[in-house]
């Protein structure tokens, strides 16, 4: 079974805890479910720390489909008084 760290993980959970870490104003991590880098319990637990929202694609592994990282993008960012 294999673990996702982030480097530094104790370094990177104390100032998620103090509330001190630079963050943007909007971030949405998206993992498969399958995931065999990301550990997508991780990135649940990492997410809800820092309040942004997850999506862990069912049947995706590492390499997200293109159809699904589309479909992501297109409910992140947002497409209405953008300029062309």
């Amino acid at each position: 079974m294999l673990f996702s760290r982030p480097p530094r993980k104790k370094t990177l959970h104390q100032p998620i805890a103090r509330q001190t870490l630079g963050m943007p104003d909007h971030l949405k991590i998206v993992t498969g479910a399958e995931d065999e880098n990301c550990d997508p319990a991780l990135a649940k637990l990492i997410g809800a720390q820092l309040g942004f929202s997850i999506s862990i694609l069912p049947n995706e592994r590492h390499m997200l489909e293109s159809s699904s990282v589309k479909g992501a993008l297109n409910r992140f960012l947002p497409t209405e008084g953008v300029l062309p």
